[in-house]
């Protein structure tokens, strides 16, 4: 019999029953056969008479907090798993083996200081300082600088682009020497950080040529402030002192004002060497005899 017909049994014979009861005569047998017709519509029903089968299914565990805890760091660890095992090329991004010249160079790289909106659409490779990053989940911004001139950059989420390779950009120390494969677009507004307005780029692919220590001694954004900047009233800046600029001069000469002094300096002796090439004069470079002992280059410091 199916569940409806047991059902309509088992109300029957309970009616029965009850009215056996009131005449005070034995139930016995009729006790019997509604416990066989309840069973029968269990095995048929698939839950007890009398209980929907909502209120029949088994009710759901509660967590603890401590077990919430250990939910929520295990998705966690899979969606980190998720991205270290993306299917994006892995040739995309990475930390680029040593140069030891065993072949010939067949990237195209483009100056950022050549780099505006008349390239927009190009393609091609820059190579500079990653000065800054600012990331987020699905994109990252990042200020590519060579010698006194930088860009932006951007690295957004597509079917080309995974998230891996915009967590290994996001994580590139600052100041480490990078390779990105861009195409130039134009933004809609001119980008007032930098000194390419009217000109930004797409990146496909970046690689670490030589990367930088996570702590740096100084930031080269903080020693390239003015003093008049530095030291206002009410100023947060960060005063970068001579003794750390000159222990870490490699450093220091990546400011601008530095970089501006260097190119001058260039620029003279190059006026001068061409005045004198003009007059006939052959440059020489002679030996030094000195009556002490010679002074090395560190000692001048």
């Amino acid at each position: 019999m199916d569940a409806a017909t047991l059902e309509a049994a088992i109300v029957a014979k309970g009616n029965e029953i009850r009215e056996l009861k009131a005449a005070k005569a034995d139930v016995t047998a009729q006790v019997a056969d509604l416990k066989k017709l309840k069973a029968d519509y269990k095995f048929a029903a698939g839950h007890e008479f009398g209980a929907s089968a909502a209120a029949a299914a088994p009710k759901e565990k509660q967590l603890t907090k401590k077990e919430l805890r250990i939910l929520e760091k295990q998705k966690a660890a899979e969606a980190a798993a998720a991205i270290k095992t993306d299917s994006a090329d892995p040739s995309k991004f990475g930390d680029a083996p040593l140069i030891q010249s065993r072949e010939l160079p067949t990237k195209t790289f483009v100056d950022v200081a050549n780099i505006d909106k008349s390239l927009a659409g190009q393609s091609f490779w820059v190579r500079g300082y990653l000065q800054n990053c600012r990331a987020k989940p699905k994109i990252a911004f990042l200020i590519v600088r060579q010698g006194a001139f930088t860009i932006q950059a951007v690295v957004t989420e597509s079917a080309d682009v995974s998230k891996a390779l915009i967590k290994y950009a996001s994580d590139i120390p600052r100041e480490s020497v990078v390779d990105v494969f861009v195409t130039v677009i134009v933004p809609v507004n001119p980008i007032t950080g930098t000194t390419q307005h009217d000109a930004e780029l797409s990146v496909a692919k970046i690689f670490t040529i030589s990367k930088a220590l996570p702590v740096l001694p100084l930031q080269v954004e903080d020693a390239s402030r003015s003093d008049t900047l530095v030291f206002a009233e009410g100023s947060d800046y960060v005063e970068v002192g001579l003794d750390t600029r000159l222990d870490n001069r490699v450093l220091d000469l990546r400011t601008p004002a530095n970089q501006a002094i260097m190119r001058i300096q260039s620029g003279v002796g190059q006026l001068f060497r061409e005045f004198l090439y003009s007059k006939g004069f052959v440059e020489i470079h002679t030996p030094k005899l000195l009556g002490g002992a010679s002074e090395g280059g560190a000692n001048c410091f």
